[in-house]
This record gives C-alpha cells, structure tokens and sequence, in this order.
C-alpha cells in the first residue's frame, strides 16, 4: 500500500470523522488511496499522480512537477506545477509551510510547500 490509507488493514472496525485536505500522492506503487472499513468525512484540494489510481481523493489528477522528487531536500513546487494556488481553505488553519514561510489563509498551494521563487534550505542551520 502506498498513499493515503483511511484505517487499519487487519481491523474490522473503521475510523471516522477523518478529513484530508491538500495533500500530493505521487507513484507509491498502489493505490493512491486506500480505506479500511473507512471514510473520509472531508477532503478536498488533493493532488495525486499517475492518475489510474487516485481513487475519490484525488480532485486535481496531474504531474505535480516537483523540483526533485529523487531528493528528501526535493519536495518543492516548481513554477509551473498545477498545485500552486489550487488548495481548498482546510478546517484547521496551516500557518506555515514545510520551509516556515507565510501559507495564504485561501488560495494556498497543495501540499506542504507553498510555492517561493527563492527557496530556503530548511535542513542548513
């Protein structure tokens, strides 16, 4: 399994109540999407990629183009990524992205970078 798992293989009993929104699920060699006796009480906003098998999360099917995806320092948007500006307004508040930097209330990116022109190495103290 690989991607957004909703409850527990060997359970018989769900969860609930789960809400998920503006995530990237990209090439985990399954589903992209996998539920357990379970269902999403929300989602939106959810990017995932190759496209046969987002299953009902993924409401924007694309290559999100990420700078380098090969690389843990990688996970960062490039210009002209489909997940920029395509997030929904969560039921929690994301203040701050993966890099600390200022996240729109609305309007924010998918995923956990908000997009920057200048990126800053959050792993370099």
């Amino acid at each position: 399994f690989g991607g957004i798992s909703l409850g527990y293989q060997d359970s018989r009993t769900g969860t609930s109540g789960n809400r998920v929104y503006n995530n990237i699920s990209v090439n985990n060699g399954g589903a992209q999407y996998t539920t357990f006796g379970s269902a999403a009480a929300g989602y939106g906003g959810n990017l995932c990629w190759p496209s046969s098998s987002c299953g009902p999360l993924g409401t924007i099917v694309a290559d999100p183009l990420l700078a380098n995806p090969n690389d843990v320092k990688g996970y960062h948007l490039t210009s002209g990524s489909p997940a920029r500006g395509k997030g929904v307004t969560p039921p929690v508040a994301v203040p701050r992205d993966i890099d600390g930097q200022a996240r729109p209330s609305t309007g924010a990116d998918v995923g956990a970078d908000q997009y920057n022109a200048v990126v800053t190495d959050p792993f370099r103290r």
